[in-house]
C-alpha cells in the first residue's frame, strides 16, 4: 500500500468532534500554511475557500481532513530535493578537501586517468598507463618534491601476474612548479567548468534534467545540465550532483559544432572523495613507507670536546 492510500484510509477513520469556530480556525491555520509554502498552488482556493460557512458535522470532518492533508502537503515540499544551483556546486568544491577524480573517454573499461589531490596534505598524485603501463607522478608541495613510480605487468605462461614495481625517483621541484601546483589543487574545472553564470559564456544556460533524460543512473543525485557556445562551437556539460551534499558524483562533456547536430560524447569524469588516512594509505602502497628522520638531534661535539677526547687518548 503507497503513501496515498495510506492517508485515504485514516481521513476516513478520523472522527473528531469540533465546535463551529474551532473549524474556521483549523481552516484558517492549514490555508494559511498551505499559502506560505506554495503560493502558487493555493491562492486561488484559499480565497474561495475561506468564504465557506461551516455548519454541518460533515463539513467540519471536512475540515480536521484539510488540516491533515495541508501537513502532508508540506511535508512532501519539505522532503523534496531543493533546486541546486551552479555556484552551489562550485562552492561545494572548493570547500572539499580531498577529491579523487578518474577521467574516461569513450567506453574505457579503465580510466585514462586518475587525479588524487589533499588539500590538507598539500600533494597531487597522477595515475597514468600505456601500454599496459601504469605510470604514478606524486607532486609533495610541503617538501618541493616529485616521485615518480612505474609498474610493468608481469606474465606467468598466458597468466597476468602482478605488476613489477620500478624504482621510486626522486626530483626537486622548481619555485615556478610550486607556485602552479599550489594553483592546481584549487582547481575543479574538470567537474565543474565555470564557477557561476556569470563566468559562464553570454547565453550559457543551467536546467535541471528530466528523470527519464538523465542517462546514465546515480544513486542520491539530481541531474543538471550547462549549456554554451564558443566561437561557433556548441558544449554541454551534465552534471550528477549529491542531493545533500551539492558535490557532484559525475561529469559528462558533450560538444557539436552546429546547432542543428546531435551532441556528441566528448569524456566523463567520476568523482569521489577519500579521507586523508585513504590517501596516505594509498602514497604508501605506492611509493613504500616514508624515510622519517630522527625527531631528535644526534650529539655533536665541539672542537674542545674533540681536542679533550684526542689527548686522552695519546
Amino acid at each position: 500500500m503507497n503513501l496515498a492510500d495510506d492517508l485515504e484510509r485514516s481521513i476516513r477513520q478520523f472522527q473528531v468532534t469540533t465546535s463551529i469556530e474551532m473549524d474556521r480556525r483549523i481552516l484558517d491555520d492549514a490555508f494559511t500554511a498551505l499559502e506560505k509554502a506554495m503560493p502558487e498552488v493555493s491562492a486561488d482556493l484559499g480565497r474561495t475557500t475561506r468564504q465557506i460557512v461551516v455548519f454541518s458535522r460533515v463539513v467540519r470532518l471536512a475540515a480536521a481532513a484539510a488540516a491533515v492533508m495541508v501537513a502532508c502537503a508540506l511535508l512532501f515540499k519539505i522532503l523534496s530535493p531543493k533546486a541546486v544551483e551552479l555556484p552551489h556546486v562550485y562552492q561545494a568544491l572548493q570547500k572539499a578537501e580531498n577529491l579523487c577524480v578518474s577521467t574516461y573517454t569513450d567506453a574505457e573499461v579503465e580510466p585514462i586517468q586518475q587525479v588524487w589531490t589533499s588539500r590538507t596534505l598539500k600533494i597531487v598524485m597522477y595515475k597514468s598507463q600505456s601500454d599496459a603501463q601504469e605510470q604514478f607522478d606524486l607532486f609533495d608541495i610541503p617538501n618541493r618534491l616529485k616521485k615518480t613510480r612505474y609498474f610493468v605487468p608481469r606474465f606467468r605462461g598466458d597468466k597476468l601476474a602482478p605488476a613489477e614495481a620500478g624504482a621510486v625517483s626522486t626530483e626537486r621541484l622548481a619555485a615556478e612548479q610550486v607556485i602552479r601546483l599550489e594553483r592546481s589543487i584549487k582547481d575543479v574545472f574538470e567537474l565543474v567548468p565555470f564557477a557561476d553564470m556569470d563566468s559562464a559564456p553570454k547565453g550559457s544556460r543551467w536546467a535541471k534534467v528530466p528523470d527519464k533524460d538523465t542517462g546514465a543512473s546515480v544513486p542520491g543525485a539530481q541531474v543538471y545540465e550547462l549549456t554554451w557556445a564558443v566561437e561557433g562551437s556548441f558544449y554541454k556539460c551534465r552534471i550528477f550532483v549529491d542531493a545533500k551534499s551539492d558535490l557532484p558524483k559525475r561529469t559528462e562533456y558533450y560538444f557539436k559544432e552546429k546547432p542543428q547536430d546531435q551532441y556528441k560524447f566528448e569524456s566523463v569524469h567520476v568523482a569521489t572523495y577519500p579521507t586523508e588516512k585513504q590517501i596516505r594509505l594509498l602514497i604508501r602502497e605506492i611509493f613504500g613507507p616514508e624515510q622519517t628522520r630522527s625527531s631528535e638531534p644526534g650529539y655533536i661535539g665541539t672542537p674542545e670536546h674533540l681536542r679533550q677526547g684526542t689527548a686522552e687518548k695519546e
